[in-house]
């Protein structure tokens, strides 16, 4: 997949939020670049420095501000940053003259004494030094670190709420239908309704390619279809990607043996990483099976977007 260049303006825009929702998503699918990745980090501290020390421009200031004001998380970083600030500014106190002379006659005693003595301190000092410059390379990976979990759950959590929102409306349709076919046999048949509850005709299950469900867990997914569904129906979130075609294969998770496949997919998104499934009742006996979504490139190489285990119950 071709890279997006991405200017310091346009990461700016994307951490104030001024960017169109399109622009959001191709951004943070471009996300799992880990130099897209530093860049975004780079820039997020450096608009905090230089807010905290008072260096940012005025209008970029405002902008700034503006977002500060909506984000909690924002705020406590600032928050953070201004009470480190301080520290980092403090001037080193001056040493009284009667601590200074004392030290240069016990430097001049070493001198003339004891040579092994002033090898040893400097060796102490180089110690300390070293492990100054550890411990800040340390903290900058630490918020690193910090920082990209941040991101990558940032993402995750708003491609679940897209899941659990198809998952509403897809639930809102099936109701709908069943509702509209038992009226039309109701009326086929002149029969009065009836006062059992309708049934749906399907089973729906919303799968991530990180193996979380529309429930939002990381344990194995799990669905039931009763006896009167005639359909499981997948909604997948695949890893991001654009392919010419797509291959979808059902497995056995005891032994990979193929159950079912589907040749020729389209994505129900732009980006190529939602797909829909209608699988037919009858060949899913209960038991523990494997979804593998596979993008196909025009050279015929095949590249795994998906591969996620789920349980089926029957009732």
């Amino acid at each position: 997949m071709n890279k997006e260049a991405y200017t310091t303006e346009d990461i700016t825009r994307y951490l104030l939020g001024e960017v169109t929702e399109a622009e959001r998503d191709r951004f943070e699918d471009a996300l799992v670049e880990a130099e897209l990745l530093t860049q975004v980090e780079e820039r997020e501290n450096e608009l905090i420095d230089d807010y905290v020390r008072g260096n940012l421009p005025e209008s970029l200031r405002a902008r700034f501000e503006q977002r500060l004001a909506a984000n909690p998380a924002l705020r406590r970083r600032v928050e953070t940053a201004k009470v480190l600030l301080p520290s980092l500014k403090r001037p080193r106190p001056s040493q009284p003259e009667s601590v200074m002379d004392w030290r240069q006659t016990l430097a001049a005693a070493w001198r003339n004494q004891l040579s092994a003595l002033r090898l040893a301190w400097a060796t102490a000092l180089l110690l300390i030094f070293a492990g100054g410059t550890w411990m800040l390379q340390e903290i900058r990976r630490l918020r690193g670190e910090v920082n990209q979990l941040t991101a990558a759950q940032t993402i995750r959590s708003r491609r679940q709420q897209e899941l659990e929102q198809q998952v509403a409306t897809q639930r809102e349709r099936e109701d709908q239908l069943a509702a509209e076919l038992e009226q039309w046999r109701t009326q086929s048949n002149g029969a009065p309704p009836q006062t059992t509850p309708v049934q749906t005709l399907f089973a729906t299950l919303a799968l991530t390619a990180d193996g979380v469900s529309s429930g939002g867990t990381s344990a194995t997914p799990r669905v039931t279809l009763t006896s009167a569904q005639q359909q499981l129906r997948l909604l997948l979130r695949t890893l991001p990607g654009q392919y010419p075609r797509y291959r979808a294969t059902l497995l056995a998770a005891a032994d990979l043996r193929p159950i079912w496949s589907a040749n020729n997919l389209r994505p129900t998104n732009r980006t190529g990483s939602s797909f829909t499934l209608a699988i037919p009742a009858s060949k899913l006996p209960a038991g523990e099976y494997v979804i593998k979504v596979e993008g196909i490139g025009a050279d015929g190489d095949t590249f795994t977007v998906m591969n996620t285990n789920f349980v089926l119950s029957k009732q």
